[in-house]
């Protein structure tokens, strides 16, 4: 398993692009969540290429609400954190086949639909798509 992924990193995809799209699904995911409400906990010039820690919004009494939610409604298994942030934020990986538009734009629908459904916040249809549009991975 490893040595094809590594292959198919290095041969098809080129180990420049690997990273190049990590680099577009982490900018689509920030620029989305912050699209809709949601701050990111780590600042921009600090933050992974692989994962995103995002704070609850603050209609949300506990982040796990967002979390059961993408679970029951769409399968995405999100991860809390830990230490002081225990319940304050949430981890978003975009890594692997999570760094991929097939995924993204689902997770990020996802999370407009609880915002509306389950929050009752006035979210766009699509506004956290903004960063999805380029290049599309």
């Amino acid at each position: 398993g490893l040595r094809a992924s590594l292959k198919r990193i290095v041969e098809v995809e080129t180990l420049q692009g690997h990273w190049d799209r990590y680099a577009w699904a982490q900018k689509a995911v920030r620029t989305g969540l912050r699209n809709i409400g949601l701050d990111m906990l780590a600042p921009d010039d600090v933050a992974s290429f692989t994962v995103s820690a995002v704070c609850k919004h603050p209609s949300m009494e506990h982040e796990q609400e967002v979390r059961d939610y993408l679970l029951k409604e769409y399968g995405f298994v999100v991860s809390g954190t830990w230490g002081k942030t225990i319940g304050q934020a949430f981890r978003v990986s975009h890594m692997g086949r999570a760094s991929s538009s097939e995924y993204l734009i689902p997770f990020l629908l996802g999370i407009e639909e609880f915002l509306r459904t389950e929050k009752g916040i006035d979210v766009p249809l699509g506004a956290s798509l903004v960063g999805v549009e380029q290049p599309g991975y």
